[in-house]
């Protein structure tokens, strides 16, 4: 298997996780069909909102002088142009080996491309640690 079909494998296993996992705590997900829209899917809360999702993932760790850190690229398309949080409201980004989820308002990305995630350090002051598990961001304002 080549490292796109592994990607592919992995990208699409990632969101079944996200949707059984948002499933389990009791809200809807819409999937829409094809791969031409700015989202994977679309989390309807217990209020009735629906919150435009984009899911990420990765299993990769990065050493870097000795710190360890894993990456996701939030860019869309081939240019890796920052997501568009007129059509996205929440980055779901999924951690493999630590099967932690990073649930950010796309606001909160401001233009970055590539995110920082330390779910191996619970000391960590990462920019997006204080996401990690944020379920309740689908019950918020949406």
């Amino acid at each position: 298997m080549t490292n796109l079909k592994q990607s592919k494998k992995f990208g699409t296993l990632s969101e079944q996780k996200f949707i059984v996992e948002t499933m389990e705590r009791g809200l809807e997900v819409l999937s829409p069909v094809g791969e031409h829209l700015p989202i994977d899917c679309v989390v309807m809360n217990r209020a009735g909102g629906m919150v435009r999702t984009q899911i990420k993932a990765t299993y990769t760790k990065i050493t870097s002088n000795g710190a360890e850190r894993y990456g996701i690229s939030a860019g869309q398309g081939t240019s890796k142009k920052p997501i568009d949080c007129a059509k996205v409201d929440v980055v779901a980004c999924f951690v493999d080996p630590f099967s932690k989820w990073y649930l950010i308002p796309c606001l909160e990305l401001c233009e970055n491309t590539r995110l920082w995630f330390y779910p191996h350090n619970p000391e960590s002051k990462g920019k997006y640690e204080k996401y990690k598990d944020n379920w309740g961001i689908f019950n918020s304002k949406y």
